[in-house]
């Protein structure tokens, strides 16, 4: 949720939320009782689909007064990376309306990122018309314009110059059981090698946390390999895809698991033996409905969305349509963050990054049905 802003600022309600309606409208669901505020400042602006943009728009950051100074001091240059963490608490719907979960901690999540591509001030500001910065009157305002692709070590990722992240455990920062400002001791807080600005690691390393200070809007990183591989990690294992085939193309990148009629690869040397299994189960009813019973059941505990080669999307397909397309025609299934391809001319299905609790389920699931699981 944005933070509160100025009259010249955008109005919550001119922003979508994603789970329907705008984001005053979420707004006035968690806050009943409270103040019925109109504007929000939109800063950082790096996720389209929050409103109609301009033909120009780039992801971009704003900053001024004591903040930039203290990023001026600390010489933030282009190619240097954000990443920003907000104050969290998880939500539900209950009867149409979201609320807070009952009993749910305040966290500090990291949710997003931009590397810088450009640096604007003075009347450059007007280059990004859009962005609330563009109309600031403090000091040392500066708007950090985010890199068309992330490039990190020289080598360009695939991904934009900004995005935003789809929630996992390990973008959370808070300690379990502490309150939001005490955070885990991941390597890149307890290493006492590496910087980190605000903080004295002598005094904020604490018994099972970090301590994080109420000071500063930024806290800048020294120059690291240990954070420099934290940050890409994060990056490359979290990133919110909103475009299903640059999502999908990602995915088929990734770690692999093959559900499998056999329990691991078959040599090279045995190739004919295989290619007569084939013969003689490939395109049989039998082996058809072992594949789909086993995304059926999955389908119990995860949502699914299928892609065809025609590009058709089914968003939430039902048993009786993945029955139709099993084991008669290539399909593409998205479950969240990962991937299962079935193709009608292989034994197998193909699973990609799984996480563990998925995988664990998977492999259960397919033994049910006399198949394995394996990585390719």
């Amino acid at each position: 949720m944005p933070i509160p802003g100025l009259p010249w600022d955008y109005k919550y309600s001119d922003l979508s939320f994603p789970g329907g309606g705008t984001y005053f409208d979420a707004w006035n669901m968690l806050k009943p009782n409270g103040e019925k505020i109109q504007n929000c400042h939109l800063d950082p602006d790096i996720r389209l689909g929050l409103r109609d943009v301009p033909d120009d728009w780039k992801p971009a950051f704003g900053q001024c007064d004591q903040a930039q100074t203290h990023l001026m001091n600390n010489k933030v240059k282009k190619g240097d990376l954000f990443l920003f963490f907000g104050w969290f608490r998880q939500t539900e719907y209950k009867d149409g309306k979201l609320k807070f979960v009952k009993g749910a901690p305040d966290i500090h999540v990291i949710y997003g990122y931009l590397q810088i591509g450009e640096i604007l001030t003075g009347k450059d500001l007007q280059k990004c018309y859009w962005h609330p910065h563009a109309h600031n009157t403090g000091k040392n305002n500066t708007i950090y314009v985010a890199s068309d692709s992330l490039v990190i070590d020289g080598k360009d990722t695939g991904l934009p110059g900004a995005g935003t992240f789809t929630f996992s455990e390990e973008l959370n920062l808070t300690a379990p059981g502490q309150c939001h400002s005490r955070w885990k001791l991941i390597e890149v807080l307890r290493n006492k090698n590496i910087g980190l600005t605000y903080h004295d690691k002598d005094i904020c390393i604490k018994d099972g946390y970090f301590q994080s200070v109420a000071r500063g809007q930024e806290f800048v990183f020294s120059e690291s390999r240990i954070v420099n591989d934290w940050a890409k990690h994060l990056i490359m294992v979290n990133y919110y895809f909103d475009d299903t085939d640059f999502k999908i193309e990602k995915l088929l990148n990734t770690e692999c698991w093959i559900i499998d009629i056999l329990p691991k690869r078959v040599s090279k040397e045995r190739a004919g033996q295989y290619a007569a299994l084939e013969r003689e189960l490939l395109h049989t009813d039998e082996f058809r409905v072992k594949l789909f019973q086993v995304l059926l059941k999955l389908n119990c505990y995860y949502g699914f969305k299928a892609i065809l080669p025609d590009g058709e999307e089914i968003d939430d397909i039902s048993g009786e349509r993945l029955k139709e397309l099993v084991g008669y025609r290539y399909i593409q299934i998205l479950i969240g963050d990962s991937l299962i391809v079935s193709d009608p001319d292989d034994m197998y299905m193909s699973l990609f990054n799984p996480p563990d609790n998925m995988l664990e389920l998977v492999t259960k699931i397919a033994e049910s049905e006399g198949m394995f699981v394996w990585k390719a």
